[in-house]
């Protein structure tokens, strides 16, 4: 189990793809094309009890950004980045729960 307070960036670094794009665990002031940005979700962490212990839930949502092309070329970009996104995160060894 991670930590709540390393989860960011435990994320992040499962996320790293240097060849493709650049990795954010916070929202960064500036959106950059090719990039993956971390950003907590609403609720952001709830508590929950499991078995008389407190085991806080964390969202997040990945949020990919791509540059702008043509709509075909966006598409692509769009279904290209999210493969691999989701490779990587089956592949993190992070128990993780992909919703909307």
């Amino acid at each position: 189990m991670t930590a709540i307070t390393t989860l960011r960036s435990t994320l992040a670094t499962a996320l790293v793809d240097n060849t493709r794009w650049q990795v954010f665990s916070f929202p960064p002031a500036t959106p950059i094309a090719n990039s993956v940005i971390i950003q907590p979700d609403d609720p952001y962490i709830e508590p929950t009890n499991n078995n008389n212990n407190i085991a806080p839930l964390a969202r997040f949502k990945v949020v990919v950004i791509v540059p702008m092309f043509d709509n075909q070329g966006n598409l692509q970009g769009i279904e290209d980045f999210m493969v691999h996104v989701f490779n990587k995160l089956s592949t993190s060894g992070i128990k993780i729960q992909v919703g909307t």
